[in-house]
């Protein structure tokens, strides 16, 4: 189907991105270098004319591409869905930031936010997380982009957390607006990254004052509103 979308329009840089990507997957080494080039070299145009590129940052980090050519990438790819943030409404915030020192005797609230509380390969890792936190000093937020519901991994998962919100039906605001003005959380965890599910939009309208990428994308966000990285020498 890429290659017929392709011949039908030979300038149509995301039919050549999955192209590529598919025929890394199939290990069809030669045809993938040469496509690969001229993907890259789209996508360069595409960053140079301030568009979001056609790479996606989950694909590149398979490719033989320089560090730097990835955080370009990444960084390019940031700036495109702050764009689209930008046309959505705007959280209607009550309260200001939480205080990233919470006040004496008051746990550190830290909400973990995904798409894939259910049959992935992230759930089969992290679904004992949760419940193994220590209860004297992190209260545990759970929030639900898709909705797995009756799902073992999404039954233990809630389990976990003290508090579960399945926030599939809700737009971007109102996440937003939970996560600060109800939940005040002081930690939110990006577990999507920038995979199928996420709403790094809600990241861009910062709920909390320290933002997280963990598990589900390993590599940088490229963007200011995630301040860390929880990754080892392995992984990156």
């Amino acid at each position: 189907y890429y290659r017929q979308a392709i011949q039908c329009r030979p300038h149509f840089p995301d039919a050549l991105s999955d192209l590529v990507h598919c025929l890394t997957l199939v290990c069809s080494w030669t045809e993938r270098n040469r496509l690969l080039q001229q993907l890259l070299g789209m996508a360069k145009q595409q960053i140079a004319e301030g568009r979001m590129p056609s790479v996606q940052p989950h694909h590149s980090l398979i490719y033989p591409l320089a560090p730097t050519d990835v955080v370009t990438l990444t960084q390019a790819f940031a700036r495109g869905i702050e764009r689209m943030a930008d046309q959505l409404p705007r959280p209607n915030y009550t309260l200001p930031l939480a205080k990233w020192r919470p006040g004496m005797g008051q746990r550190i609230r830290i909400g973990y936010m995904s798409s894939d509380f259910g049959d992935h390969p992230l759930s089969q890792l992290m679904q004992s997380v949760f419940e193994l936190h220590d209860r004297t000093r992190f209260e545990v937020f759970g929030y639900a982009l898709t909705s797995h519901a009756g799902h073992p991994a999404w039954v233990k998962i809630k389990q976990g957390c003290e508090h579960f919100r399945d926030v599939s039906q809700k737009k971007t605001p109102e996440i937003c607006e939970i996560l600060r003005n109800e939940d005040q959380v002081h930690i939110l965890v990006n577990l999507n990254g920038y995979t199928k599910g996420a709403r790094n939009e809600v990241f861009i309208f910062r709920p909390a004052p320290v933002q997280v990428s963990y598990m589900g994308f390993p590599g940088t966000m490229g963007a200011d509103w995630v301040d860390y990285l929880i990754t080892d020498y392995t992984v990156t």
